[in-house]
Formats: C-alpha cells, structure tokens, sequence
C-alpha cells in the first residue's frame, strides 16, 4: 500500500536524522501546506481528467508532509502523545488514498461494463 516514497521519508525522518530540531517540522509543514494549496488551486480548475489526478496527487503529498511537519515538531518538543497522533493521521492519509487509487485504478467489474437495461434483467432471469 505505501509507496515507496512514503516509506524513504519517513525512515529518514524519524531513523537517520535522530532528535529532530523544531525548524525542521516548521519547514515541512510550510512547505507541506504550500504544496497542497498548489495542488487543490490547480486541480479545481483542470477540465482533463489525467491533469486533476496529477494536481490531486500533488495536494495528497503536500497534506502526508504538513503531517510529517506537525508530527516533527511535536517531537522536538517533546509531545510525543500529539506526535503519535499526527503520524497515525498521516498513515491513516496514505492508507485511504493509496486504497482509493488502486481502486479507481483497477479494471471494472464485468456488470459496470454493459448497460444497465441488460445488467437488470440478467439479474432478474
């Protein structure tokens, strides 16, 4: 379910750089609510449905790294119940919409392809 994107920031967020420092949660939450603002301000607009998918994506990764950010800096300053709060809301993020894209992603079942006239009274025979 988690990309491999989301796994690499996470270990080197909270393995390899240790204690963390409270600037960098502020960082990333900056950066992390710019982007999903960059990213909800273009999807509205698009009238191509591969483009609103990309924007969408692009505000889906700005909300698990303003997560990431408030989930720092709650660590830097030692409030690691509200730390653990924020990362299991940003887990929880990467779950739903990771689940949701493989679900709009894979092929339709066989009744979503035919009418709804011949899925109806194939149902009823």
């Amino acid at each position: 379910m988690l990309e491999d994107r989301d796994l690499r920031l996470l270990r080197v967020t909270f393995d390899l750089l240790g204690n963390p420092l409270w600037w960098w949660g502020v960082v990333a939450l900056s950066l992390g609510l710019v982007t999903a603002l960059f990213g909800v301000i273009f999807a509205a607009v698009q009238t191509d449905m591969k483009r609103l998918l990309a924007y969408s994506s692009i505000e889906n990764i700005g909300i698990i790294v303003a997560g990431i950010g408030l989930a720092v800096l709650y660590s830097a300053y030692g409030k690691g119940l509200l730390s653990a709060i924020a990362m299991i809301a940003v887990l929880y993020h990467v779950l739903t919409t990771r689940s949701s894209r493989a679900c709009c992603s894979s092929p339709p079942a066989r009744c979503c392809t035919r009418p709804a006239s011949a899925a109806s009274a194939s149902s009823a025979a």
